[in-house]
């Protein structure tokens, strides 16, 4: 892919690797050949994404692991996400530094997979491949640069922002449709999603950060009215306690009746603090 605007910034085609860039794809070639020598499969069933087994095992890291994984069968699959990856994310990371980059990178890349086990949870399919954090990149680029063109299949100019539509476009066809190609739609759609996010909002980050404040904020509430009733029991027994002082007396009160006004004489001087 190339791009016509003679005024505009390159996408890829630059032997200058960011260093983020250069160590990604370093990762992934050196775990493909792994791969290639592993004739039982053994990366790709302990280190794959299998959303029934980070639901029902301990195998959490899978969101992260599967990243690196391909298709051992298929070169173009690690080719094809390594090529989007170098002619897309180059220039994004010499935008934003390595630092940020290969934070979005990851925390996108995470995000899919956590969408992948959310949307199939009784897969026991694992699912392996960068794309979803090569397809958050692809969105990052459409969003900073959107009239930038590029050749689809080497061919067809069309602007960033169109092609974009179309791929997402075709990965939401076939998960409506129910068809099973052995490609990871959901985890495309979610990578797309997540980068989007992160472009448009406070960033992946941000929007997580805001679902947990409302999960704390709902927790805090629940605290306080569990406090409360706490308090007006402890009140209703200190009632209790003292119409019975008032009955027979203060040398009559049980043990527990003594430790109840304890507390709630301890609880009456926290407050005036």
């Amino acid at each position: 892919m190339r791009h016509h605007a003679p005024n505009q910034f390159r996408i890829g085609f630059d032997t200058r690797l960011p260093t983020g860039i250069k160590w990604l794809l370093i990762a992934n070639l050196v775990v493909f050949v792994i791969e290639l020598l592993d004739r039982s499969g053994y990366l790709i069933t302990y280190f794959g994404l299998t959303p029934n087994d980070v639901l029902t095992g301990p195998l959490v890291y899978q969101v992260v692991t599967y990243m690196f994984l391909h298709n051992p069968h298929s070169f173009w699959h690690v080719l094809f996400n390594m090529l989007m990856l170098w002619m897309f994310g180059s220039e994004i990371e010499r935008l934003w530094g390595t630092r940020r980059f290969l934070k979005f990178y990851f925390l996108t890349g995470i995000a899919a997979g956590i969408f992948t086990v959310i949307m199939t949870p009784s897969s026991i399919t694992p699912v392996i491949g960068a794309s979803g954090a090569v397809l958050a990149v692809l969105i990052a680029f459409a969003v900073l640069w959107p009239n930038r063109t590029v050749l689809l299949y080497f061919l067809i100019p069309i602007k960033v922002k169109y092609l974009m539509i179309f791929i997402v476009g075709m990965d939401l066809i076939v998960v409506l449709a129910g068809a099973s190609d052995g490609v990871a739609h959901w985890t495309h759609l979610g990578g797309a999603m997540f980068g989007f996010l992160y472009m448009r909002g406070a960033g992946v980050t941000g929007f997580i950060r805001r679902r947990l404040g409302r999960v704390k904020s709902h927790r805090n509430d629940r605290k306080v009215e569990k406090e409360r009733e706490e308090a007006d029991k402890l009140m209703d027994e200190v009632d209790r306690i003292l119409d019975k002082i008032n009955e027979v007396g203060m040398n009559n009160l049980t043990e527990k009746e003594r430790k109840i006004l304890e507390r709630a004489s301890s609880r009456l001087s926290r407050k005036r603090k």
